[in-house]
C-alpha cells in the first residue's frame, strides 16, 4: 500500500505544469431513440473543468446548456416544442496518446419543455466520449444518455439519448 501511494505521489510531482484548465465552446446534438421522435436536432455550449491526476488520467466536470428543436409526431402526441437539455456532469479522461483521449462522465441532467419555460424532469446520465486536446482548443465526441424520472405531458419517462461533437477553447 505504502508503494502504491509513494509512486503516486512521484508520479503526480513528474507532471509539470500541474495545473486546472478550463474551458468553453460549442457543440451540436443528434436526437437518437425517444428523442428522436419527439426532436431534430440540438445545438448548444459547454463550460468545462480539466485537473490532471497523473500524466495519464484527468478529473473533468462539466455543465452546458442544449436546445433540440422540435418535431410534431404522426399522432400528434407532440406540438413541436424545443426542449432545453442542462448537464452536471463530472468523470475521468484516459490520455492513450499525447493528445488523444477516451472518458466517461456521469451525473444528473434535466430536460424542460419549450424554451426553459415549461415542465421539466430530469434523472441519471452518462456520456462516453473520445477526443482530442490541441494547445489552445479541442475536439470531443460523445454519446449521451439521461434516465428520466418522471413522466410530464410533454416529456416522457425513459431514456432520452443523443450523439454529437463539442468543439471547446481553453482560457
Amino acid at each position: 500500500m505504502l508503494s502504491a501511494i509513494v509512486l503516486f505521489a512521484v508520479d503526480v510531482k513528474a507532471q509539470a505544469p500541474f495545473t486546472t484548465e478550463f474551458s468553453s465552446g460549442v457543440k451540436v446534438n443528434l436526437p437518437i431513440g425517444t428523442l428522436k421522435e419527439t426532436n431534430t436536432f440540438g445545438i448548444g455550449f459547454d463550460l468545462q473543468g480539466e485537473v490532471p491526476i497523473t500524466r495519464t488520467f484527468t478529473a473533468v466536470g462539466n455543465v452546458g446548456l442544449s436546445f433540440f428543436l422540435g418535431r410534431d409526431s404522426a399522432e400528434g402526441t407532440y406540438d413541436g416544442e424545443s426542449r432545453g437539455f442542462i448537464p452536471f456532469l463530472a468523470g475521468v479522461r484516459y490520455y492513450v496518446a499525447n493528445s488523444f483521449f477516451i472518458g466517461g462522465q456521469a451525473g444528473y441532467a434535466m430536460y424542460q419543455a419549450g424554451f426553459l419555460e415549461g415542465p421539466s424532469t430530469g434523472g441519471f446520465s452518462y456520456a462516453p466520449q473520445i477526443g482530442f486536446n490541441g494547445p489552445k482548443a479541442g475536439l470531443y465526441l460523445f454519446y449521451n444518455a439521461t434516465k428520466l424520472s418522471k413522466e410530464t405531458e410533454v416529456l416522457p419517462t425513459g431514456n432520452m439519448a443523443h450523439i454529437g461533437g463539442s468543439i471547446l477553447y481553453r482560457f
